[in-house]
């Protein structure tokens, strides 16, 4: 997990993680992230799922705080419901945007 981990944050060297999930099934293992492209601020933002290696963009939202979250979730139960084990490995950078208050004029992705 540290090397796809490695791997996303070299990507996105400006972006900060949180709300990421690291699911294991077997010798296979799955990342599911949400990526915060200002740091400090929870949209912009995008869900980013890594297996075997190879990272794809599942959502993404402009406006709506909580949508990225609300999507890592959903997909990490999804994938506990096809027998993988989901572990939730924390949201400091998410905490850290709350704090500064409600986005204003969030209306969906």
């Amino acid at each position: 997990m540290k090397t796809i981990s490695a791997l996303i944050m070299m990507g996105l060297a400006s972006s900060a993680l949180a709300n990421n999930y690291t699911c294991t099934n077997g010798g296979n293992e799955r990342s599911v992230a949400v990526v915060y492209t200002t740091p400090g601020q929870v949209v912009p933002c995008e869900v980013v799922y890594t297996k075997e290696g190879s990272s794809e963009t599942l959502w993404r939202a402009q406006n709506e705080a909580g949508y990225c979250e609300a999507q890592a979730d959903s997909f990490a139960d999804k994938l506990r419901g096809w027998g993988w084990d989901c572990t939730y490995e924390g949201a400091a950078a998410s905490q850290a945007a709350e704090e500064e208050g409600p986005v204003e004029g969030a209306d969906g992705n």
